[in-house]
């Protein structure tokens, strides 16, 4: 084989090796003598196969019978690229999809590969989103403190949260609990950026924090510990967790993986070694392989001792049975894999598992795709699983769809592993046809998943997961599968006359991206009402925000769910005391006591069970990024790029307006004219002169718009919507922008829902991004989106309109935390073919008044995009705007 140097550095071993498999050719050159003598000589005690009892092979959710040792996985959470969740990130797995992409532009401040010396010869990547977001204020830090803070710390302490309520637990029954967390990291680059604001202290990378924050914030007092390892740090971790809750230093434990790439220099570095792919694919066992593609993620796991998850009813996704560390010694090299050293961890991981080979039915490869690496795993696993016959265990690689994620490596393929044994599919391992020419998978125990297929009946729902770190340190975990529950009967009957469901959340916008939530996730699936409340209520912590729902049944609750905030009854303040039972009659009073702040006693009311997998909790994402030299998180090109307007890249008029509102320092803003698209917002400045302001060219001195600055005058409220409104979904919404010339990118997707009306359209609208302004120009464009509801006509060569003056803005309280509901109405008698007027008026959840643009009016331009750009994917944008205004009255 191709690997044989890297397997036998020495004369001595190489000898042995020859001699021992080629013994026929070597007595045919050598004479039989040698090789009869050599053949005599005891086997190495590494060479001999681990025997271990016969272990069981699949377990049933609620009937299994674990073994002593068994450590259960009661929760999952994960970010990873592509996918904001775990669901998202399984779609993919299916889906067979590639989620390597080049650097986002606004992650560092120029390109890696420009420039006479670039820093990487590849900008290829698999990227996690709005790595600069974190919802600060639910983990009670200023945004001080947010920015400075490694965005992996503040990632890892999201996902543990989300872990342990996946896992059916709340932070307050958790608190004080000997909870332990382990953490896998082994990137600190944030800690690498340079400052550019005078007096600023550095940001900071602390590996140690990433695990005693998550401590702290909760109150666990388990162990806790960051693992460094390199690329098996967080499979280090995992047979870390597992040994302690053996022990019983915890009870329960919390193991994440995390990895980002924060600065350039990591690429530089990872070049310079010349690991990653100068082709800029991952291809795990492929021919070609020439490297691994970078790539981030977070991944949290909930642990219990398996006997404590059975007794309490705990969702387990699977068991792991055995886990196994070691390190790969003096190798050939010291970044060099050492294939004895993983064949004899398989074996001990095997022997600590109490599962022989034969019983294994899928290996997750450590898998880079590099063409030395690749090989000689193959042939250590082979060893390692060689009585498992030819051919029947399946093999893969998750680094094929997202990258090798460094220290979170081992977690996503344990996540991959534990997806596909709880939904009883196996997904493709992409990108190895062909195959890699000194591979021989004939001659071992293994097959390539290539494509997407149901689990084999006769394959054993058994996973094991490899990860090796650069430097030898190896760790392989064997797992056991748990087939997820089949659901409930659609004609399932609730098991009582009432449920009080209650939801809330630390911020108004929040507790309605919480209803809106689980109402989308109850559309098209049968629950079990009395799991579904029981996890709700007593597996959710209760915060400041809160609606209690009263309903018979679960058609009965979407509908209540339909009643946004604004327009939900308001219960009494004054509730009557705690009920001993739930019942009809004291439903209300449940569901009054809860919304006035009280504690009903849910235990009661609701009997223990299963907890359901729900929506997670909606973090607000809070925009957190040090100002350095090397990053591009505060560049306004996301907000150009996401704005495309018939076919042209251009800043929304809603940034000169948040602009400009900043600079009025509290001001109204009248007559406000735009006069000319803006694609560049860093080139203009505000230039004011008495109560006349200007956004102007600070070269050339181009006037791009004006507005007058005044005293802010009394506004109205916006008008009732009449009763004939369609609903219609955000896919819906901007499914129908791009067809007809409005395409929006994901900052500027902010209209969750409309109600759309003749006139009048009223929607719920929610981003996160603000670009450092007061008033976010991000939410007010989606308001301002709004008017194409009612303005476009739905045939392909309708007119696009675009913004042209403004009568009056003015800004009653800038929207922070409130759940923002937006109101357009037609100006009557403000309107002609080329012409439309409007105003908008931004309401709180008790329908006061945030914002409000009167007589905005918009006006048809000439345009000349391409229909590709309606109708398929939009166009590259020309180097100036292409379109005039045909008509202003």
């Amino acid at each position: 084989p191709a690997t044989v140097w890297f397997e036998y550095p020495t004369v001595d071993r190489l000898v042995e090796f020859l001699v021992t498999e080629y013994a026929d050719a070597v007595a045919e050159s050598f004479g039989a003598t040698a090789a009869t003598a050599t053949a005599e000589e005891p086997v190495r005690p590494e060479q001999t196969e681990a025997t271990a009892p016969a272990g069981q092979t699949a377990l049933n959710q609620g009937e299994f019978a674990p073994l002593p040792g068994d450590i259960a996985v009661v929760g999952i959470a994960a970010r990873l690229p592509q996918a904001s969740d775990v669901r998202q990130f399984w779609d993919n797995l299916l889906d067979g999809l590639d989620c390597t992409s080049t650097v986002p532009p606004e992650r560092f401040a120029t390109r890696l590969t420009d420039g006479a010396a670039p820093l990487s010869y590849t900008d290829r990547g698999a990227f996690v989103d709005d790595i600069d977001a974190f919802d600060h204020t639910f983990f009670g830090l200023t945004p001080h403190d947010a920015a400075r803070m490694d965005p992996q710390e503040r990632l890892v302490l999201e996902q543990t949260y989300l872990a342990m309520l996946d896992a059916g637990y709340s932070r307050a029954r958790l608190a004080g609990s000997d909870t332990g967390v382990f953490v896998g990291v082994m990137n600190g680059g944030y800690a690498w950026h340079t400052t550019t604001e005078p007096g600023a202290q550095p940001p900071t990378s602390a590996f140690w924090s990433m695990a005693n924050r998550a401590s702290y914030h909760f109150d666990w007092h388990g162990p806790s510990m960051a693992v460094d390892t390199a690329c098996s740090a967080s499979l280090t971790a995992l047979h870390l967790a597992c040994q302690s809750l053996r022990t019983g230093e915890c009870d329960r434990a919390v193991v994440s993986g995390v990895n980002l790439i924060t600065h350039p220099r990591q690429y530089q570095l990872l070049c310079g070694l010349e690991m990653l792919s100068r082709a800029g694919e991952c291809r795990p066992f492929g021919s070609g392989a020439d490297g691994f593609v970078d790539g981030e993620g977070v991944i949290s796991l909930m642990l219990r001792p398996a006997e404590d998850a059975l007794r309490d009813g705990d969702r387990v996704y699977a068991v792991i049975s055995g886990s196994a560390v070691n390190a790969g010694g003096r190798a050939n090299g010291y970044t060099a894999p050492n294939p004895e050293a993983q064949s004899a961890l398989v074996a001990k991981a095997l022997a600590a598992a109490r599962t022989s080979p034969e019983e294994v039915g899928y290996v997750e490869a450590h898998g880079t795709g590099t063409a030395l690496g690749d090989p000689i795993e193959l042939r250590s696993l082979a060893k390692a699983y060689a009585a498992a016959g030819t051919g029947r265990i399946r093999l893969g690689s998750v680094k094929s769809n997202i990258g090798h994620l460094e220290s979170a490596a081992g977690l996503s393929g344990v996540l991959k592993a534990v997806l596909q044994m709880r939904h009883g599919s196996l997904v493709p391992s992409l990108h190895a046809e062909p195959p890699n020419p000194h591979l021989d998978f004939d001659a071992t125990p293994f097959t390539l998943a290539a494509r997407t297929e149901r689990w084999p009946a006769d394959l054993p729902l058994v996973s094991a997961v490899s990860s090796y770190g650069a430097g030898g340190a190896n760790a392989h975990v064997v797992l056991r599968g748990v087939p997820e529950p089949p659901a409930p009967a659609a004609n399932a009957t609730p098991r009582r006359d009432r449920y009080v469901i209650p939801l809330s959340h630390h911020t108004a916008a929040g507790l309605q991206l919480a209803m809106d939530g689980l109402r989308e996730w109850l559309s098209g699936r049968r629950v079990d009402m009395d799991a579904l409340a029981y996890t709700l209520a007593c597996c959710r912590d209760s915060f400041a925000h809160r609606v209690a729902i009263v309903c018979r049944d679960q058609d009965e609750l979407v509908r209540a769910l339909e009643r946004d905030l604004p327009r939900r009854p308001r219960r009494r303040t004054a509730p009557a005391p705690a009920a001993a039972e739930l019942t009809s009659r004291t439903a209300e009073d449940i569901a009054a006591l809860y919304e006035s702040g009280g504690t009903p006693d849910w235990d009661r009311y609701y009997p223990r069970t299963t907890p359901v997998e729900l929506p997670a909790y909606p973090f607000l994402r809070h925009r957190h990024w040090v100002d350095s030299a090397e990053s591009g998180f505060r560049s306004l090109a996301t907000l150009v790029s996401a704005h495309r307007i018939d076919g042209v890249a251009m800043a929304p008029a809603a940034w000169t307006l948040a602009v400009l509102a900043d600079r009025a320092e509290g001001r109204a803003l009248g007559n406000v004219l735009w006069q000319k698209p803006i694609t560049d917002p860093g080139a203009l400045e505000v230039r004011e002169r008495g109560g006349e302001m200007s956004l102007v060219d600070r070269v050339t001195g181009d006037v791009y718009c004006t507005a007058e600055a005044g005293a802010p005058t009394p506004v109205g409220n916006p008008p009732d919507l009449p009763a004939a409104t369609r609903r219609q979904s955000r896919t819906e919404i901007y499914d129908a922008f791009r067809r007809l010339g409005y395409d929006y990118g994901e900052p500027l997707r902010g209209v969750r829902w409309a109600e759309v009306g003749p006139d009048t359209v009223r929607a719920f609208l929610h981003v996160d991004h603000d670009w450092g302004y007061g008033l976010s120009p991000a939410l007010l464009d989606c308001g301002m989106q709004l008017s194409i509801l009612l303005a476009a006509e739905r045939t392909p060569d309708a007119p696009v309109f675009v913004p042209c003056h403004l009568g009056r803005l003015t800004v009653v309280r800038a929207p922070r935390t409130e759940a923002v509901y937006c109101h357009c109405v037609t100006r009557p008698g403000g309107s002609s073919p080329r012409t439309r007027t409007y105003d908008f008026f931004f309401t709180d959840e008790n329908g006061d008044v945030l914002v409000a643009l009167e007589e905005a009016v918009s006006v048809a331009i000439d345009g000349s995009a391409p229909a590709a750009t309606r109708h398929g994917a939009p166009a590259p944008a020309p180097a100036a705007a292409p379109f005039t205004v045909l008509e202003l009255n």
